[in-house]
């Protein structure tokens, strides 16, 4: 398995067709997801809708492939719905849309001769992640395309105070013992370093939900705002930015509450 599977894989995100509609519409409802179903419908309705009746005047940029969009499109699943969530040319998603900026900003402050570690990476980041002025290291437990493969971010096999700056995007939600994960982050950090991290949640919601099986796209939590005091027993003195203001010049599709946990060591 390489990064061409994860988002943000710079391909253009497919739109699905009837037939694709149909399956996962008969999929749903054989396994009695109503919630999933219902925001499947209402989502891919208005993705359809978008698409046959197009708009006379472009709404939305995406800095990961330079183009603009009259929209982008819509997601959902048993959770939330993600409105104007990926880009039609390049698969990014907002937190890749508002992470592009920050990253960048982080990059500029890094001392001589920095390591920085990409867990899970995305390819929509390698335009301004390869070629710096650091060493820039990818890892990952089960894509091959990587510097270090088979990676269990739970165990990572890194000396302690390796990376001045680690980036983490979506993957503790996939991860049994995300406490251990950021102990290990943590540890493989330079002191001073920065680790940038996101995961999927309500975060207007007090408590994280937990799952009792994997069937949701691998998950085992859905984060809520509590995780930020399990964040601040690894990384005291953790912060958060919402990513909603990343680019407050132009409309990144980018919701509101879309945090980035921000921890130093």
């Amino acid at each position: 398995m390489t990064t061409a599977v994860n988002p943000g894989a710079l391909v253009p995100f497919p739109r699905k067709g009837i037939r694709e509609v149909m399956s996962e519409t008969w999929k749903l409802t054989h396994q009695q997801e109503w919630i999933s179903l219902f925001r499947f419908l209402i989502s891919e309705s208005i993705n359809q809708w978008n698409y046959l009746i197009p708009r006379s005047t472009t709404k939305f940029y995406c800095p990961i492939c330079d183009r603009q969009s009259e929209a982008f499109i819509h997601l959902s699943n048993q959770t939330r719905f993600s409105w104007n969530s990926v880009c039609p040319h390049c698969s990014s998603r907002g937190r890749h849309r508002a992470l592009f900026f920050i990253y960048q900003g982080y990059l500029r402050e890094l001392p001589l001769n920095a390591k920085v570690l990409h867990v899970a990476p995305e390819p929509a980041f390698y335009r301004i992640l390869r070629g710096g002025p650091f060493t820039y290291h990818t890892s990952d437990f089960y894509l091959d395309d990587v510097d270090f493969p088979r990676e269990d971010i739970q165990r990572l096999s890194f000396k302690s105070e390796t990376y001045d700056l680690i980036l983490c995007n979506h993957v503790l939600e996939h991860v049994p013992d995300d406490q251990v994960a950021l102990r290990e982050l943590f540890r493989v950090l330079q002191p001073g370093g920065v680790l940038l991290l996101t995961v999927p949640g309500d975060f207007e919601r007090p408590e994280t939900k937990y799952f009792g099986h994997l069937n949701y796209n691998g998950h085992y939590r859905d984060y809520g705002r509590d995780f930020l005091s399990r964040f601040r027993q690894v990384f005291p003195g953790g912060d958060v930015a919402d990513m909603a203001s990343a680019h407050p010049q132009r409309n990144i599709g980018v919701r509101k509450g879309e945090w980035l946990f921000i921890g130093k060591k």
